[in-house]
């Protein structure tokens, strides 16, 4: 094994690799696995093991039904083994299909909800995160946050600083976010005087978002996000 500090959960692998180290060469040491840690930790492991795994079931088609199957062989044998019937609720439905949208019909103001729903689906999704770039080939950015308005239930913005210039470009998408009757939250400093005051006197204009309860701004004069070493 390469030498260095680690956080790594000890298994065989692992096991077989110190074994060919000898202690007189080298310091080992380890930690026991905290009991108030060991769900996430043990989750977080398995997760990868699982993933690697089912990457290795052999499909006849283009669906996943062996993965499926597999897992919930694993779900089935959890509930088993704990004796808990709620756990069984996380089967995974055989048709092997992703929930995407659920909309009521009756008074909708989008005459194409299935239009409507492709237009503020991230690109990037939303149960996984993305890093973002300025390369033209990657994912835009500005497209992506307005997206992920459109579609919140509630945004909560924490930023450094804010830019009237950069306010400007989400505005309308924040003013029909509030009108919809949803939360903003906007968390923000003063750090190196960078905000600018024209933006913050923008969103304190009664006009500016719908309702007052829908709008908290918070500023901080701490240097919260650029903390100097």
């Amino acid at each position: 094994m390469t030498e260095g500090i680690y956080e790594q959960l000890i298994n065989q692998l692992v096991i077989s690799e110190i074994d060919r180290l000898s202690v007189n060469d080298y310091y080992i040491d380890s930690t026991p696995l905290p009991k108030k840690e060991a769900a996430f930790v043990l989750s977080q492991y398995f997760s990868k093991v699982l993933q690697k795994a089912l990457g290795f079931v052999k499909e006849q088609d283009d669906t996943p039904h062996h993965q499926i199957e597999l897992a919930n062989k694993l779900i089935q044998l959890l509930a088993d083994e704990l004796k808990n019937q709620g756990i069984e609720k996380n089967l995974i439905n055989t048709e092997g299909k992703i929930l995407t949208a659920i909309f009521a019909k009756l008074n909708s103001p989008y005459p194409n909800l299935q239009e409507h729903i492709q237009s503020v689906f991230p690109t990037s999704g939303l149960s996984e995160s993305e890093l973002f770039t300025g390369n033209k080939s990657g994912v835009s950015l500005e497209s992506e946050i307005r997206k992920e308005i459109q579609s919140a239930d509630e945004v909560q913005w924490i930023v450094s600083f804010v830019k009237f210039s950069g306010l400007r470009i989400f505005l309308k998408d924040l003013q029909e976010h509030t009108a919809r009757g949803k939360k903003l939250k906007l968390i923000t400093t003063t750090y190196m005087g960078a905000t600018d005051a024209k933006a913050i006197e923008e969103t304190q204009k009664p006009t500016c978002f719908s309702g007052i309860h829908n709008f908290t701004l918070g500023i901080s004069d701490l240097l919260i996000f650029h903390e100097q070493r």
